[in-house]
């Protein structure tokens, strides 16, 4: 992205809501783990609730160990995240990146 004539990288979050169409896209400078669950709760916030379930590619921020088909492991910053807002997740198989898409 140019930002003041000057070209940065940039991280994106997207969430989207298949049903309503809805989109949530938040620019961060940098991916890690508290921009992906900021990320999460600046969407929530955008939309006025947590959708029930939401599905993943297999990000390390959210996944420690691929332990099955669709069975992870997954962090403990993640884990606290789907804890407090109470919705399920859904993690696409590996190498399967159109399993995610839904435009």
């Amino acid at each position: 992205m140019i930002l003041a004539g000057v070209e940065i990288d940039v991280a994106l979050f997207v969430m989207t809501l298949p049903h309503s169409g809805a989109v949530y896209l938040q620019v961060f400078p940098r991916e890690c783990t508290e921009t992906f669950l900021e990320g999460h709760v600046r969407a929530f916030r955008f939309f006025g609730g947590v959708p029930r379930r939401i599905a993943y590619d297999n990000a390390k921020v959210a996944v420690a160990k691929i332990v099955g088909s669709r069975e992870r492991v997954t962090t403990g910053e993640f884990l606290r995240l789907t804890s407090y807002h109470l919705f399920e997740t859904h993690y696409c198989l590996v190498r399967r990146p159109n399993e995610n898409a839904h435009w």
